[in-house]
């Protein structure tokens, strides 16, 4: 069972600005109020496993669904994550805070494009942009570069350009490569090779991947983190916002399978107002999911 949560509105939230490393991360097993509905038990003691879905600077909405989470006390013991998913879930994997995370983008830039794209020419290479400034960044945020050093059990989906299948990687090392490659949007970015084999977004064939985490540890209590959601009654304002729309669309409708897995299905709807590659606007992105997170929990107390 799962329910639907929409944040209506995004307001200005000061975040605090810490920018020092968590170190009351260890996973923990919690007990979460449940709503009516949800089955015959009031209350569920569960390890918790957080996934997060791809959807580019959308994905910002994750860093306050996880602040809300913290405020609460839940700690997911596995976190699983697709493309910009990935990118935040490994960070909250190796132990940095909400507040941790925002700092390391305010510090870094990692709100402009141009710090994000290392630019190249497209016609003698895969894609417009390597992925030079975010493996440099999570060498230095996660210098171990192994999966098995995580303070939680982590979970990247990549796809194999080869066969167009979905690949998931949870243990050994090149943790830097897998989360690059799942982030690789095809085009944009060339493809991640990681043992003769070319990966890019993990987002194309699996965005939000409960199933497989579930099968590291098939009692988990699922949270799911969903950035970009079905909306109704798009109004295309020019050809990119078509071709931007339909995209979303099949991608959109390849996720409901495992939303229906989650337990807890959060919907941020941030793309109501902005886009995937507005990075700039990651403090109000940030606050959708905060917003959406919160407001979830309140309803289960009640």
């Amino acid at each position: 069972m799962f329910v639907w949560v929409m944040a209506t509105g995004a307001q200005n939230m000061d975040v605090e600005q810490s920018g020092q490393l968590s170190t009351n991360s260890s996973p923990v097993l919690v007990e979460v109020p449940k709503a009516e509905g949800y089955g015959n038990s009031s209350l569920l003691t569960k390890e918790v496993g957080l996934v997060l879905s791809g959807g580019g600077a959308l994905g910002f909405a994750h860093i306050g669904a996880i602040k809300a989470l913290e405020e609460y006390g839940i700690e997911p013991a596995y976190v699983a994550g697709s493309s910009m998913g990935a990118i935040i879930g490994v960070m909250y994997a190796a132990g940095y805070s909400a507040d941790d995370i925002m700092q390391i983008i305010k510090e870094e830039r990692l709100y402009k494009v141009g710090r994000l794209m290392t630019t190249q020419s497209a016609f003698r290479n895969e894609g417009f942009s390597t992925h030079k400034t975010l493996l440099l960044e999570l060498a230095e945020l996660v210098p171990h570069n192994s999966f098995d050093s995580l303070e939680r059990k982590f979970m990247v989906c990549v796809t194999n350009v080869e066969t167009g299948e979905a690949a998931y990687q949870h243990e050994g090392g090149n943790l830097k490569e897998y989360v690059a490659a799942s982030a690789s949007i095809p085009g944009a970015f060339e493809p991640i090779v990681i043992d003769s084999v070319r990966y890019v977004d993990g987002g194309v064939t699996d965005n939000l991947p409960v199933s497989q985490l579930l099968t590291l540890n098939p009692q988990l209590f699922i949270i799911g983190v969903d950035v970009l959601p079905f909306v109704e009654n798009f109004e295309a304002k020019n050809s990119i916002d078509m071709l931007l729309w339909m995209s979303r669309l099949f991608q959109s409708k390849n996720m409901d399978p495992n939303r229906a897995k989650c337990d807890w299905l959060i919907q941020s709807f941030a793309l109501n107002e902005y886009h995937g590659f507005e990075f700039k606007r990651y403090k109000e992105i940030y606050q959708y999911g905060y917003d959406a997170m919160k407001a979830h929990i309140e309803a289960q107390q009640k």
